[in-house]
């Protein structure tokens, strides 16, 4: 073995906090120790085919050492093996799974049937400003720039409740399934009451991931590429209604953090709705100081294209109906037309302004006997409405489960103790628990990765921040933007009448919102 392949090698080690021990290693094999808390190991590297002495294992386990022996290969065979090793692949793969899992199954309870199976549909986007159709697979699509050598920074981009988590958790899938020796970082960035600073942030995420292993470790091999990082919600740390030089600075900042990991073969994928922030003059101008750095690819998901959710009856009848397919390209609503019976359909064909309401009706209706509640569908209504003015007025999206908790049990005392009052004294739920049932409701998601808990997605938020807009005064209602654009999107699929009115409610808090640069 040469002099450089040899340092190539003590280097390789040392990154992952071995020590070379020349005191014990020969012309044939090279010895690294490491201790790591009350367990020392010992890694012993055959060059050759000869047997390791016993004396060297003797003498190593002596002082305590586990030993364990690799046959040297080629470099990179040995970088896959200390990697595999070290991030526990196999593991690491296993709970990105399950993850995953769990994501999906908090999306089948939005269903009308609990029965319906989940599959990922692909939407028309534009890559770089280039339309693409759905045809075109945005995943394939997304898998190719992340194997392209150097370093990438990837945006995906789209309206509240239009796909950017699914699409997340589908090319991260995609790479744990396909890719052996490639694992996933995936981070969910929602905002909860506490203030941020995105590097801590980052920095939080890494160690949750990854325990076992350092930081600095992790750092290193999201830059040798092969730990790939997703972050779910890059919006949602931001606040859109500051003043634009503070909101300026506070993006940069974390568009800073990241670039800093943007080297050698670092791939990040970030996901945030369509925000002036990342679209605008200041982003553009920030983008081009690291075009030596790193490469920029934006796509921008557009409304699904519904022939591919709904089958040709289903359609044939809507266009017989003059339902107007286009407010009700949204997800949820695709969704709930593809998997209701065909009773429920023709009710909805008679009268298309009620799809929303009858999405909502079959989901209350299902919520009374899947937790046996005793609430009506207006209390479960007002209930969740309640919630959304809370987030309004503190600025989150989601929260512990004990704030989410202390918060029902201060806020819906009356409610809870009538609701209790209906059940019959053999079977009637502790004030904890009910309030516990109010934490559980279907329209809203509990995360066991951080074990917080907001609604199911941004459509359903958006309907109920649109419930309060609409029962408040016009004058002095304020939200952030996130919310603004839940409850624009929500309404969209509504009548003609009920759009242009919701619309004119929000024309004073239209004014603390910036304007969205279309040109991307």
């Amino acid at each position: 073995m040469s002099p450089v392949e040899t340092v190539k090698i003590v280097d390789l080690f040392s990154g992952y906090g071995f020590e070379y021990r020349a005191d014990f290693s020969t012309n044939t094999l090279m010895v690294f120790t490491i201790k790591q808390g009350i367990f020392d190991n010992a890694a012993i590297l055959k060059i050759s085919n000869t047997s390791t002495p016993e004396s060297i294992n003797s003498q190593l386990e002596e002082l305590g050492f586990q030993v364990k022996e690799y046959n040297h290969t080629t470099f990179h065979d040995l970088e896959n093996k200390l990697f595999g090793g070290f991030f526990s692949i196999s593991k690491t793969k296993k709970n990105f799974i399950k993850d995953y899992e769990e994501h999906i199954e908090k999306i089948k309870v939005s269903f009308p049937e609990t029965e319906s199976s989940y599959s990922y549909i692909s939407t028309p986007y534009s890559k770089n400003s280039s339309e693409h159709h759905s045809e075109e697979s945005l995943l394939i699509d997304l898998k190719s720039e992340l194997f392209i050598p150097g370093p990438r920074l990837i945006l995906i981009e789209a309206a509240a409740g239009f796909g950017k988590t699914c699409t997340a958790y589908e090319i991260a899938k995609m790479i744990s399934d396909e890719n052996e020796n490639h694992i996933v970082l995936f981070a969910e960035l929602s905002r909860d009451r506490q203030a941020k600073i995105f590097s801590h942030v980052l920095h939080k995420e890494l160690a949750r991931s990854f325990p076992a292993v350092s930081t600095d470790l992790v750092l290193r091999e999201i830059k040798n590429g092969r730990v790939i990082v997703v972050l779910d919600g890059f919006d949602e740390l931001l606040k859109e209604r500051e003043k634009e030089d503070v909101l300026f600075e506070k993006s940069q900042a974390m568009l800073e953090t990241i670039a800093e990991i943007l080297n050698g073969e670092a791939k990040v994928i970030l996901t945030t709705r369509k925000t002036a922030i990342l679209q605008g003059d200041d982003f553009d101008e920030w983008i081009g100081t690291h075009t030596n750095d790193f490469e920029f690819v934006r796509y921008s998901l557009k409304e699904p294209s519904i022939r591919h959710w709904l089958p040709a009856e289903r359609l044939e009848r809507l266009d017989q109906s003059r339902i107007n397919i286009k407010n009700i390209a949204n997800p949820v609503l695709l969704t709930f037309l593809k998997f209701i019976n065909d009773t429920q359909f023709f009710e909805i064909l008679e009268d298309p302004d009620s799809i929303v309401e009858k999405y909502f009706l079959s989901m209350f209706t299902r919520e009374i006997k899947r937790q046996d509640l005793e609430l009506t569908i207006e209390e479960q209504s007002g209930i969740l409405k309640r919630l959304a003015q809370d987030m309004m007025t503190y600025d989150y999206t989601r929260d512990s489960k004990e704030n989410i908790i202390s918060y029902f049990s201060q806020t819906e005392i009356n409610l809870i103790e009538e609701s209790r009052a209906r059940y019959d004294m053999d079977s009637r739920p502790t004030y904890e628990e009910m309030v516990d049932r109010f934490s559980n409701h279907a329209l809203l998601d509990r995360s066991k990765t951080d074990n917080k808990i907001g609604f199911i997605n941004d459509f359903v938020l958006g309907h109920f921040v649109a419930l309060d807009l609409n029962d408040s005064p016009t004058e002095g209602w304020v939200a952030e933007s996130k919310f603004v654009e839940a409850a624009i999107n929500s309404f969209s699929s509504r009548s003609l009448a009920s759009r242009l009115d919701i619309w004119s409610k929000l024309s004073e808090t239209l004014q603390f919102i910036p304007p969205r640069n279309e040109s991307n």
